[in-house]
């Protein structure tokens, strides 16, 4: 078909992502939840960690500097992630059973994920998150995707 090309991009602002966690780290600096990526100057993560001698939701992120934005402790096994983007914001919810979330107060606006602001070129990258220096075990299951085109 020399002479006949075509190219449909579809921006993909409205989303959600959601998953299950199973995580115990037993020390400090252990991690594993969610991740939202622009580059290593805007970041955000979204998980379970340890510290101060107990399991904790911990959400971190960069935007050009790292910091940490909020923890709550958490006080049950298995936990249900999640991370909702729209055109000005990404918001971050747990829940025990999927059906009940509970939306945490702190917001991460969507320009840390700005080439604008933070360089780089290839958009937002979301995707499963684990570190620690023990080589620690978390199993995620329920993994889910949605996005919405308007």
């Amino acid at each position: 078909m020399a002479g006949h090309s075509g190219l449909l991009h579809i921006r993909r602002i409205y989303w959600t992502v959601s998953c299950l966690i199973d995580f115990n780290p037993t020390v400090a600096d252990e991690y594993a939840g969610l991740s939202i990526r622009l580059n290593h100057r805007g970041h955000a993560a979204w998980g379970v960690t340890w510290r101060e001698g107990e399991r904790r939701l911990c959400l971190s992120g960069a935007n050009g500097d790292e910091s940490l934005i909020a923890e709550y402790p958490l006080s049950f096994g298995l936990v249900y992630l999640r991370i909702e983007a729209n055109e000005s914001s990404y918001r971050f919810a747990y829940s025990a059973n999927e059906q009940e979330w509970q939306e945490i107060t702190e917001v991460i606006s969507s320009e840390w994920m700005s080439p604008e602001r933070n360089g780089g070129f290839t958009g937002v990258c979301l995707g499963l998150y684990i570190t620690g220096e023990h080589a620690p075990r978390a199993y995620f299951t329920e993994f889910k995707y949605r996005f919405e085109i308007r």
